[in-house]
């Protein structure tokens, strides 16, 4: 910050720099802080940076919760997926093999059935309010599988870009306030 102290000193100093000159006795008490266009005293000028610095922490904060709010969303949407998945991969599918056989089971628990004989190739397995072949039964999961998984994708690249775009902006707010603490005043003591 620029400062003057009387016509014989002037220059440029951290406002911490500047109370250690008026401490040691190099400054004068009097000595004024260049801040926000204007001249002060060196106590006004802390002052008006501590609120500075406060109002910028106050929106990192808020920012920071906005952030951890999207990292708890994120987080139970992607508990959600994978228990989504879970359930899919265990969804019980009404199947009838001719008359005799007909029940519920898993489409690999059909799968099996098929292969050790108990159930015929021409087994149909009741999906999207249909009935169908075991092949299309699993196309058509898969198909619906597929479609939920790239709408989850897609909002997690969205939650995503979101919290880098917070991040970026935290770290230009931190820097900022880095170089505002390190900022000179400019300093004045007398005319």
């Amino acid at each position: 910050f620029q400062f003057r102290d009387g016509n014989d000193h002037q220059g440029e100093a951290t406002l911490e720099d500047i109370q250690m000159g008026i401490d040691d006795g190099e400054l004068s008490p009097n000595c004024l802080v260049y801040v926000s266009d204007q001249w002060m005293t060196l106590d006004q000028a802390k002052k008006k940076n501590t609120a500075n610095t406060d109002s910028k922490q106050e929106e990192e904060e808020d920012q920071q919760q906005q952030e951890e709010a999207v990292l708890e969303k994120n987080h139970i949407s992607t508990l959600s997926s994978s228990i989504s998945q879970q359930q899919q991969q265990q969804d019980l599918f009404q199947f009838r093999d001719g008359n005799d056989h007909q029940g519920e089971a898993t489409l690999e628990d059909i799968q099996m059935g098929i292969d050790d004989g108990e159930l015929s190739p021409n087994c149909l397995v009741y999906v999207s309010d249909q009935w169908m072949t075991l092949d299309q039964a699993k196309k058509k999961n898969t198909a619906n599988t597929d479609s939920k998984q790239e709408e989850e994708e897609d909002q997690q690249q969205q939650e995503e870009a979101v919290l880098e775009k917070n991040h970026i902006s935290t770290l230009s707010s931190s820097i900022s306030q880095q170089q505002q603490q390190q900022d000179l005043f400019q300093f004045r003591d007398g005319n």
